[in-house]
């Protein structure tokens, strides 16, 4: 069984020639599972602190009940394989996604399609404030993943993507890729690689267990 995976670069169009370079080991990884910027890393980030402390209640609940209060929307341009698919619009929420489903549950793209050489991309756009964010997350959760519905909610599937947030700032934006967080300032670059995993399974032990 073969496994994609997303290519992601920060700040860098080509893959650092040196592996010893901070470049390299700062702004260059393979996704798994997920990725995310502004809300969804900031959460992740707050959330990842708390897991081990916080045993009375969900941390990923608790962080984004404080991150919904604290939005900031970045205006944004983003291209699909080479072309502009989302331009200049506010968003405060961004996924990329090698499947369906995101952590504690959430149906975060459900039309997508493991192992097609496709990566996914979830943009909210506009300002839903913190009740919509709410809204939002319910529907990923309980909902089934009728947020696929909502016109205000991007699903984008393309081999390549680039996100570019137009405001310029010299605090770095913050990333979060498989929930390890990391840091860049002008832009993320996705490239989708088909079957870059190969996974070995022992399908009798595995059906006996």
């Amino acid at each position: 069984m073969k496994l994609d995976l997303t290519r992601i670069l920060l700040d860098h169009e080509t893959v650092p020639e040196d592996p010893t370079s901070d470049a390299y080991t700062s702004h260059y990884r393979y996704q798994l599972i997920n990725s995310s910027f502004n809300v969804p890393a900031k959460l992740n980030h707050r959330a990842s602190s708390w897991k081990w402390c916080c045993r009375c209640c969900n941390p990923y609940e608790v962080a984004a009940t404080i991150e919904f209060t604290k939005i900031v929307y970045e205006p944004l341009e983003i291209f699909m394989d080479g072309r502009v698919a989302f331009e200049s619009e506010p968003s405060c929420f961004v996924m990329s996604l090698q499947g369906q489903h995101g952590g504690n549950g959430c149906l975060l793209s459900p039309l997508s399609v493991v192992n097609d050489g496709l990566s996914e991309l979830l943009v909210v756009r506009g300002r839903p404030g913190p009740s919509g964010m709410l809204s939002f997350m319910n529907a990923t959760t309980k909902g089934g993943g009728v947020h696929g519905y909502d016109p205000n909610i991007l699903l984008m599937r393309g081999e390549s993507f680039k996100v570019v947030p137009k405001r310029q700032t010299d605090v770095p934006h913050i990333f979060a890729i498989d929930g390890e967080p990391l840091y860049f300032n002008k832009f993320i670059k996705y490239e989708s690689i088909p079957e870059a995993i190969e996974v070995l399974v022992d399908y009798e032990i595995l059906m006996e267990s």
